[in-house]
């Protein structure tokens, strides 16, 4: 059995192989060993065809794991008033547009993307049929984090025009998704899950799910490194310790620095005043 499996970026690149390779179509490779794709939340996702999710679907403070969207629409049609960014929403990677013959460059993105395509597609009007069916017969499973849900508008993944259109974070992307491709191809039901916890690959590759679907084996409790949940009674009292001595510390050393530049600027003033009060006296005299 072959897994393909990739994290966040790795995962973006995972969604668009597994819509353009023939490799998997009907849960194998071409030579017919057994092939599983295993994504986790990817920052975008490459849609099938011009719709997008309606607004009500990307509303900036809808970030629930029990996120759903039923309402696709072609941003081109001005009464949903979606962005069409410049006409280019549906371009690859972000959609399938721009990989005819006669679309793309040599040495380009596209180009060379288009180039692997057709040497397993030759007609341009097949295409997008093609991808569709190959897709909708892979063993291609998703897992997103459940609180994965910090707005993209803020550089928390990508903010591009059109990857604003699938939604405003990488949860509710995934989620719309998943909506979208049981909208999107009759008789088909995406299979995913969520997992305890925000962007973080080490919860994603220590689940129960991913194992399962992997290597047939249970997962394993993650200690993330920057949280104390699964530390030991001792460690956790270790390292309050350490963080009391050190604020200690840092809080006599600025007492005493302060004393010592408030006793110095007292001193300053009272031999400044001293002089003067002589160079005064010395006028009086000389006048």
């Amino acid at each position: 059995k072959i897994v393909v499996t990739g994290f966040s970026a790795g995962a973006q690149m995972g969604n668009r192989w597994s819509i353009f390779s023939p490799q998997g179509t009907q849960g194998a490779t071409l030579s017919g060993i057994p092939m599983t794709v295993v994504l986790g939340s990817p920052s975008s996702v490459t849609y099938l065809s011009k719709s997008r999710p309606a607004s009500s679907c990307t509303l900036a403070d809808d970030s629930s794991p029990d996120h759903n969207c039923t309402d696709f629409v072609d941003p081109e049609n001005s009464d949903h008033r979606l962005k069409t960014c410049r006409g280019n929403w549906n371009q690859y990677a972000f959609g399938i547009e721009g990989l005819d013959w006669d679309d793309t460059t040599v040495g380009t993105l596209r180009g060379d993307v288009a180039d692997y395509l057709h040497k397993y597609i030759k007609d341009d009007n097949l295409l997008e049929q093609t991808l569709r069916d190959r897709f909708a017969s892979k063993d291609l499973v998703f897992q997103f984090g459940d609180q994965d849900s910090k707005d993209c508008r803020r550089g928390e993944c990508a903010d591009d025009c059109s990857a604003m259109l699938e939604g405003n974070t990488r949860l509710q992307r995934g989620l719309n998704y998943m909506w979208y491709l049981k909208w999107a191809l009759p008789g088909y039901t995406p299979t995913y899950s969520v997992f305890k916890g925000g962007h973080r690959p080490e919860l994603f590759f220590a689940g129960e799910y991913f194992n399962k679907k992997a290597f047939d084996a249970g997962g394993w409790d993650e200690c993330l490194w920057d949280s104390l949940e699964c530390f030991s009674l001792l460690v956790k009292l270790l390292i309050g310790g350490a963080l009391f001595l050190g604020i200690g510390s840092s809080a006599g050393v600025y007492l005493c620095m302060k004393a010592h530049i408030n006793t110095h600027y007292v001193k300053i003033q009272h031999e400044n005043a001293s002089e003067l009060e002589a160079a005064l006296k010395l006028l009086v005299v000389r006048k």
